[in-house]
């Protein structure tokens, strides 16, 4: 059962407050989502795990960012993690293209 998007929006609140616990209770109540969506994106279970690390650290350091007005919580956090998920994507296409013998 997910988080009601009011709730995911108060944590967001607190954590842009730089509140650590409700850091932890965003954390645990949206971990699993946040890692299914960059999962799905990655299909790669390591690299989905590393990734998910990168979006918490993201919404750590960006929460004062979150405007409730424009986006509900939810929204506000997938969209971190799809984004973050398709740029490793695109990173990685780009390095395997990079190091393709030129003809």
């Amino acid at each position: 059962m997910s988080a009601p998007a009011a709730s995911i929006s108060l944590l967001l609140e607190a954590v842009a407050r730089g509140e650590a616990a409700g850091f932890e209770r965003l954390y645990d109540l949206s971990i699993s989502r946040v890692y299914g969506v960059v999962l799905r994106v990655l299909r790669d279970p390591a690299l989905a795990q590393e990734t998910t690390q990168e979006v918490f650290l993201e919404v750590w350091r960006k929460a004062a960012s979150f405007d409730g007005s424009r986006s509900s919580g939810w929204g506000w956090l997938l969209a971190i993690a799809h984004r973050r998920a398709v740029d490793v994507v695109r990173s990685n296409k780009a390095s395997r293209a990079r190091d393709r013998p030129r003809p």
